[in-house]
């Protein structure tokens, strides 16, 4: 993805998947402004299946400069 595309994240966005073994995934993902508006860009994402793991879905993230560089 590039720049760009991530600022279309600053909507918080919430979706089902299934996986290959049919299982239903839930997804979220979130863009912020790192520090200030037009600067470095950081995205979550999280998913869980709806059980427990809902209650501490697994979580990564990153940072993406206006270049493009991570």
């Amino acid at each position: 993805m590039t720049y760009a595309d991530l600022k279309k994240y600053f909507d918080e966005e919430h979706k089902e998947v299934t996986g290959p073994s049919g299982k239903e995934y839930q997804v979220e993902t979130l863009a912020v402004w790192d520090s200030k508006q037009d600067g470095d860009i950081r995205l979550f994402v999280s998913i869980d299946d709806g059980g427990l793991r809902a209650i501490l879905p697994m979580t990564d993230g990153f940072i993406m400069r206006s270049d493009g560089s991570l």
